[in-house]
């Protein structure tokens, strides 16, 4: 009885010294673990905002896939002066002012003033980007444009949602309106139509990469138009920052630089 009494209190003891000795290591791992400050980076990586989405219907040389259009280069700038990285996609433009407006996507360009009235959703940054210059293209008709109004008696072609083509271009024998650019200039390729009405860069860099042939620049232009920037509303706080970013490239000659001489600050 006397010896099983010894055990239990001897294994008692064994018991004790040894959550002492735990306890007393664990304290000193934690009391040797350096501040936070001092500790290896992780190796996971660190968190960062995704790039803001800006989407374009414009085509080259305004906007391409591999965002090297004269207004890819200069938006990519105007952030990047910001600390804020931009992607650039190509939509449809009335999708594009669609998924902007409701903030599918960050923001649209390039957009005539005006465009927050009929999207609330969207906000305009106040420094234009561009002047677009919106003229008639044909290959069998010859005339001096005069006023939208001219282009009544034709077979006319447009994209959707250009909003300038789409209020002023009315009552003309037929008025066909398409997706993209390719599309536009392929009506014209194959006498499906009289005139197309886009701006004339666009259509003539359209033309170039298309191979057409015998399609010519129609004038004077209907009209020339700022163009500018929309951002969804969530980006409000960002309006004067990037209208500010935009006056500066242009005060410093770095908007010069990245156009080219194509587009007037």
């Amino acid at each position: 009885m006397h010896g099983r009494k010894s055990y239990l209190f001897l294994t008692a003891s064994l018991a004790v010294v040894t959550a002492i000795l735990l306890a007393d290591g664990l304290a000193g791992r934690a009391y040797c673990q350096p501040p936070a400050s001092e500790l290896p980076p992780s190796s996971s990586p660190r968190s960062e905002s995704p790039p803001l989405v800006l989407s374009s219907a414009d085509g080259s040389p305004f906007s391409k896939p591999d965002e090297t259009g004269i207004i890819d280069r200069v938006l990519k700038e105007a952030f990047r002066r910001l600390a804020i990285e931009i992607s650039i996609i190509a939509v449809p433009a009335e999708r594009a002012l669609l998924n902007a407006g409701e903030g599918n996507d960050d923001g649209t360009f390039s957009r005539i003033a005006g465009m927050s009235e009929k999207y609330p959703g969207l906000v305009q940054v106040p420094e234009k980007i561009v002047d677009f210059e919106f003229v008639a293209f044909s290959r069998n008709i010859d005339m001096e444009t005069k006023g939208w109004a001219s282009l009544q008696p034709y077979d006319v072609a447009i994209i959707t949602g250009w909003k300038i083509l789409e209020e002023n271009i009315k009552n003309t024998r037929s008025l066909h309106k398409v997706r993209d650019e390719k599309i536009l200039f392929n009506l014209l390729a194959r006498n499906q139509v009289d005139i197309v009405v886009y701006s004339r860069l666009g259509g003539e860099a359209t033309i170039r990469e298309m191979g057409l042939t015998g399609i010519k620049v129609l004038g004077p232009p209907f009209a020339v138009r700022e163009m500018f920037l929309y951002l969804n509303q969530k980006h409000a706080g960002l309006i004067a920052p990037v209208s500010e970013s935009l006056k500066n490239m242009k005060e410093d000659g770095a908007y010069q630089s990245v156009t080219g001489g194509h587009a007037q600050p």
